[in-house]
């Protein structure tokens, strides 16, 4: 099995995987890593496996919520490993209509030259651009996220 180094795992799954996945499969993909608690850790173990690439990660450190942002649509919160380098993530936000129409995925990532404390939010497109929304607290980061950006 191949192994990547953890940023290497990380910034591949946080920004390019999961994103890409979540374009492409909508509603497959939501309900596959909400099922129960450990299902976006197994899923992801499963296509590391297919990809031959070593999982660096245990099931508690990945945690996945969903959330009403108002009627109609929802926000699925996906919180990662602890961010150690710059643009690792603390979590992801993949927004969300009902009829899987309006799609986002949003990062909120760490750079710790800058501080612990303050995060950049990125958003990524299906076409895999970056979209840059500036910075704030961390502790302002998932409001500003699930309500606004």
């Amino acid at each position: 099995m191949k192994k990547l180094s953890r940023h290497e795992l990380l910034y591949w799954l946080e920004h390019r995987h999961v994103p890409q996945v979540f374009f492409d499969l909508r509603d497959t993909f939501i309900r596959a890593i909400t099922r129960e608690d450990d299902s976006f850790y197994n899923a992801l173990c499963g296509m590391l496996a297919d990809m031959e690439i070593e999982m660096a990660f245990k099931p508690g450190e990945f945690v996945v919520d969903c959330v009403k942002v108002r009627e109609g649509f929802y926000a699925i919160i996906i919180k990662w490993p602890e961010p150690m380098e710059a643009t690792e993530c603390a979590f992801s936000i993949c927004k969300f209509d009902e009829g899987f129409e309006a799609l986002r995925y949003l990062t909120v990532e760490c750079d710790p030259v800058v501080g612990s404390d303050t995060v950049f939010i990125c958003e990524w497109d299906k076409k895999g651009r970056h979209l840059n929304h500036g910075t704030c607290p961390l502790s302002e980061a998932l409001e500003r996220c699930i309500r606004g950006v």
